[in-house]
C-alpha cells in the first residue's frame, strides 16, 4: 500500500444476532488510506467515513447523515490499525501456533484492551478477522480481493449530506 497510497478490499461480516434468533450478514467493501482515512460503503447503500478530524455516517433507509466527532471516530479508526499494518503503531502483534495471529490494541485511558484474531493469506494480507463486538457477540469478517490504488485524498473519505436528510451531530 505504500507505494500506491490507497488499498481496497471486499467484506463480508457476519454476526449472531442474539434477538432473532439468526446469523446476521453484511457485505461491503472498505478502503483505506494511510495513515488515517478509512471509508466503509455498505452494499445495501449505508456508508460510513472516518478521518482524525470526525466522520459521517450515512443511513439512506432512515434518510440521515450522523457527523462524528473527532473521539468517535478516533476510537473507530483504531481498527484500522489492524488492516493497515504493525507500522502504524497502534497494534501490538502476536503469533499463535494455529496460523492466527493475535492483534492487540492496548487500553486507553484506563479503558479495556481490544483484541481480535487474524489469518493471513499467502501475501500476508489479512483474510479474516475474529472479534468481539461492543455489545459482545463474536464477529466473523471476511476480506477478499486485496487492491491497491493510487490515493485519492481526504475529500474521498467525506460524505455531505443529501437534500432532505436530517443531520445529527455526535460529538
Amino acid at each position: 500500500m505504500r507505494g500506491a497510497g490507497r488499498a481496497e478490499v471486499r467484506i463480508e461480516r457476519r454476526t449472531f444476532d442474539v434477538a432473532a434468533g439468526a446469523e446476521r450478514m453484511v457485505r461491503g467493501r472498505v478502503a483505506l488510506e494511510p495513515p488515517a482515512l478509512a471509508r466503509v460503503d455498505f452494499d445495501g447503500g449505508e456508508s460510513v467515513t472516518l478521518r482524525e478530524d470526525g466522520g459521517e455516517w450515512l443511513q439512506p433507509t432512515l434518510r440521515q447523515l450522523v457527523r462524528l466527532g473527532p473521539s468517535r471516530a478516533r476510537s473507530a479508526l483504531g481498527w484500522c490499525d489492524v488492516l493497515l499494518g504493525p507500522q502504524t503503531g497502534g497494534i501490538v502483534q502476536r503469533d499463535l501456533n494455529d496460523g492466527r495471529v493475535l492483534l492487540l490494541r492496548p487500553a486507553e485511558g484506563g479503558g479495556a484492551a481490544d483484541s481480535a484474531w487474524a489469518t493471513l493469506d499467502s501475501s500476508g494480507q489479512p483474510s479474516s478477522l475474529d472479534f468481539r463486538a461492543a455489545e459482545g457477540e463474536l464477529e466473523h469478517v471476511r476480506l477478499r480481493h486485496w487492491t491497491m490504488l493510487a490515493a485519492r485524498g481526504r475529500d474521498a473519505f467525506v460524505l455531505p449530506a443529501s437534500r432532505g436528510f436530517e443531520v445529527i451531530d455526535l460529538p
